[in-house]
């Protein structure tokens, strides 16, 4: 679709990609984003976005063409493949941003999937050369005739590295978050060769493995040639080839369903669903503002036991809309026997508010009435001055029932659907990682 820029109102409130032209029809610039009318808008305010050379640019701009597409991972590799295909002239000039990544998925017997930077991977495939040859991948040049010749050069030195490049990608943020969706579809290893050899040495998976988030290259079970067709979907979706690798999705999963492989077909099922959706997954990690309460750090904590044994409690945080991983806590219970998990969210409020940890704005427990009342008595008698929500999962074990007193944190729920999903999501996570820690040592205590 095409707009003038007298036509920024009709723009779309969807995730895609759009291209700014000049009157002479040259290719300036090419983005993605999470609202294409918000993003394209923003370049027009008075100050822009702060950057002189995109100043200029926008000075220069004639039309704007939009490709819509189903989420924002979506426009993500939709727009680094246009950059590398069309080669922007402001794009070009932009590339020495130290936030730009490539994806590099390793040539090793066990693939895996790192960042690099841009930059590093420009050494990288120079042999670190004082003086680069002609160009790979952003160093400016004049002349469209160079084009093909430069495509060619990176696709030379490509060959060369131990490793597929995809990219690069101009937001750092947006693709590790991407990734952090993609591997549950995916399930890749991305591991560092001394953590490997470590679980491998333990007999075990890590974290990821238990949780099925990685094939777990670290264990006995593992089958590579089904880890190596993994990596190949994974590639397929990298090169913008979702809905082919859908439909490859669908002929295996009728494959296996007729053969009564039934576990395999569900697999495949689930993968078909997390790709038709990914803008839904998208939705949790998009930008969280609540002007009303200005709520920056949320804590989210669950319990897991099997009847009183083996109870551990997790702890998991969102920064100002973003999870943040490194803030993530795991408690072993200690002073409740039982199946008790009132008594044990508790233990570890009282222990948590212990440490010189950042005060949270929210605290979310998974639990009822009871787990509220609990929660709530602590923080009275800790004088912790923050606000405190429950999640009980109702009568039918369906229904997501919210249980808080605060007036305020009641108006910011009714009119913010970014909160209440991303309030879900940390639930949802809390019980993951509670989940996970407590599969380790139940592992740990079978092997004794």
């Amino acid at each position: 679709m095409v707009f003038r820029l007298n036509q920024l109102k009709k723009l779309p409130y969807t995730p895609g990609v759009y291209q700014f032209f000049d009157k002479r029809g040259d290719l300036l610039y090419a983005g993605k984003a999470r609202v294409l009318k918000n993003r394209i808008s923003s370049y027009f305010r008075e100050g822009g976005d702060g950057r002189p050379m995109i100043g200029q640019m926008v000075k220069q701009i004639d039309r704007i063409e939009i490709l819509e597409t189903e989420s924002e991972i979506d426009a993500l590799i939709l727009e680094s493949d246009l950059i590398n295909k069309l080669m922007p002239k402001y794009n070009i000039k932009l590339r020495d941003d130290k936030s730009f990544l490539m994806v590099k998925i390793t040539k090793e017997e066990i693939p895996k999937i790192l960042f690099v930077r841009y930059k590093d991977y420009l050494e990288e495939i120079h042999g670190r050369h004082p003086e680069p040859r002609i160009v790979v991948r952003g160093r400016p040049v004049s002349g469209s005739h160079q084009k093909k010749e430069m495509l060619k050069q990176v696709q030379h030195d490509k060959k060369i590295v131990k490793g597929k490049f995809f990219g690069p990608y101009t937001s750092g943020y947006s693709l590790k978050k991407a990734f952090n969706i993609l591997r549950k579809i995916f399930r890749f290893a991305d591991c560092s060769t001394n953590k490997y050899r470590s679980y491998v040495k333990k007999g075990q998976p890590c974290l990821y493995g238990m949780i099925k988030t990685c094939q777990a290259p670290c264990a006995d079970t593992f089958i590579r040639q089904d880890y190596l067709k993994e990596i190949g979907y994974l590639k397929m979706f990298l090169r913008g080839k979702k809905k082919q690798l859908i439909k490859t999705f669908e002929s295996e999963m009728a494959g296996q369903a007729k053969s009564q492989n039934y576990e395999k077909a569900a697999d495949l099922r689930d993968k078909i669903e997390a790709l038709k959706h990914l803008n839904q997954a998208a939705a949790i990690f998009s930008d969280y503002n609540s002007e009303s309460l200005n709520i920056k750090r949320i804590e989210a904590y669950d319990i897991a036991n099997i009847s009183g044994q083996l109870s551990v409690g997790s702890m998991v945080v969102a920064e100002n809309g973003e999870i943040n991983k490194n803030e993530y806590r795991k408690f072993k219970i200690k002073t409740v026997f039982g199946a008790n998990d009132v008594a044990m969210i508790g233990e570890i409020l009282a222990r948590r508010f212990k440490n010189n940890w950042p005060k949270p704005d929210l605290i979310v427990i998974d639990g009822g009435l009871g787990q509220y009342r609990v929660a709530k008595n602590i923080l009275y008698k800790l004088n912790i001055p923050t606000r405190l929500l429950s999640i009980a999962k109702g009568r039918d074990r369906k229904k997501d029932e919210f249980i808080y007193e605060d007036p305020e944190l009641a108006k910011s729920l009714k009119k913010d659907d970014n909160l209440v999903r991303l309030i879900k999501h940390l639930r949802d996570e809390a019980h993951r990682f509670a989940q996970g820690y407590f599969h380790v040592l139940q592992v740990k205590k079978l092997r004794r």
